[in-house]
């Protein structure tokens, strides 16, 4: 049996392997210039809206930085169609003593073969905006 994968499904699958190998270049590469990152939450810069790749990265890294680089996310699935791709994704960080897991699903618009758009929905929101005060 053949695996046949929608090229969105490979790009999302990429991603996620970039951000785990912590290879920048290549997430870099994934996301469009213009990209518009919803982070479900209160707190930013970890959280709401982001505008641009620039901001993306700097979040990320901002992230990384403040958990010690514990911060990790295990892609489980994603659905992907001609317009979107759906992640679910396990995910885990330690900040201060505290460890914080959690599941979330991922819905990123995709244009021209790289995310414009993405929206997270984690499974308790409360909780991640309690982890990043």
């Amino acid at each position: 049996m053949t695996d046949v994968s929608h090229p969105h499904e490979s790009l999302v699958r990429g991603f996620y392997a970039a951000r785990a190998r912590r290879d920048l270049a290549a997430v870099r590469d994934a996301l469009a210039p213009d990209v518009v990152w919803h982070e479900a939450g209160s707190r930013p810069p970890y959280t709401g809206d982001l505008i641009g790749r620039e901001a993306v990265l700097a979040m990320m890294a901002k992230a990384a930085e403040l958990t010690g680089g514990t911060f990790h996310l295990e892609l489980e699935d994603v659905l992907a169609n001609d317009r979107r791709a759906v992640a679910l994704v396990d995910w885990g960080a330690e900040r201060g003593g505290r460890t914080l897991r959690g599941k979330e699903i991922a819905v990123y618009r995709v244009q021209g073969g790289r995310l414009v758009e993405a929206w997270f929905y984690p499974d308790d929101p409360r909780t991640v905006d309690a982890f990043w005060a």
